[in-house]
């Protein structure tokens, strides 16, 4: 997840230079070729990694069978609902990130910077996390994390709520940065959590709870950036609502008090 977050970091720069020198059509051009290359290299690079005794049959049969099995454990099933819920607000961030930079903001040509400083808040969080999950666990710093997301993100709202919604552009920034922080707890945790009943179908499992994830927080992303009326305060309530959902469905699925304390 650390590595992986490097490529919202430079994405935007990559896409401006496209759209300067060839125009908006090149991106697709650019997709295609990309789709293509990364095609081959992973046909000719990239062996079967799972031992041949641990492989399952390709068949639509297992497939529905495993499917059925994940969708029926509520451990799987909350931590994808979450999942989807936090990707959710992070997708309305990405869908509104350039209006609220460059039309609210004004930051115009520096869009690509702010968005690449907000993304390494992300990796920064990753890192730390890979540093501190062996010591407290997935359980406690995703509580932790769901925790800061929510507060932030509410207090912030109240803030905005009391003094109009276009704040001073370094508090929106502080605000983006440790809420990120907080974010970039919960990307990795969520999933392995989601994945953790799922050892004996990993690949299957993994396909699954990307696909239910991701298909439950394109409508989420999708309303709340349509939410945008020049203002910051949607997306800061979004995320607010995001976090309070995570956290009540986690709630319901552990039976647990956040910081990991005992199920009922």
């Amino acid at each position: 997840m650390s590595v992986f977050i490097l490529v919202p970091v430079a994405a935007p720069t990559i896409g401006q230079v496209i759209v300067n020198l060839s125009g908006w059509r090149a991106t697709f051009l650019f997709l295609l070729v990309q789709a293509v290359v990364a095609s081959l290299w992973f046909a000719v690079r990239q062996p079967e990694t799972l031992a041949a005794d641990n492989r399952r049959r390709f068949s639509l049969g297992a497939i529905a069978r495993g499917a059925a099995e994940a969708l029926s454990n509520r451990t799987v099933a909350a931590y994808t609902l979450s999942a989807g819920f936090i990707f959710g607000a992070f997708l309305s961030y990405l869908s509104s990130a350039q209006q609220v930079f460059q039309v609210t903001f004004g930051t115009g040509d520096l869009f690509p910077l702010y968005f690449a400083v907000a993304a390494l808040s992300i990796g920064l969080a990753s890192f730390t996390n890979s540093r501190l999950v062996m010591r407290f666990g997935m359980r406690v710093l995703t509580h932790a994390a769901l925790i800061g997301v929510t507060a932030l993100s509410g207090g912030f709202a109240l803030v905005l709520l009391a003094t109009g919604d276009v704040p001073p552009f370094g508090l929106f920034l502080a605000w983006i940065l440790a809420t990120f922080f907080c974010v970039g707890f919960l990307f990795g945790n969520l999933n392995a959590l989601a994945m953790e009943p799922l050892g004996h179908m990993a690949g299957l499992g993994a396909a699954l709870i990307g696909f239910a994830s991701t298909f439950m927080s394109l409508p989420i992303g999708w309303f709340i950036a349509g939410r945008f009326d020049g203002g910051v305060l949607p997306l800061v309530a979004g995320f607010f609502a995001s976090g309070l959902a995570t956290l009540i469905v986690m709630r319901w699925c552990e039976g647990m008090a956040p910081f990991g304390g005992k199920s009922r």
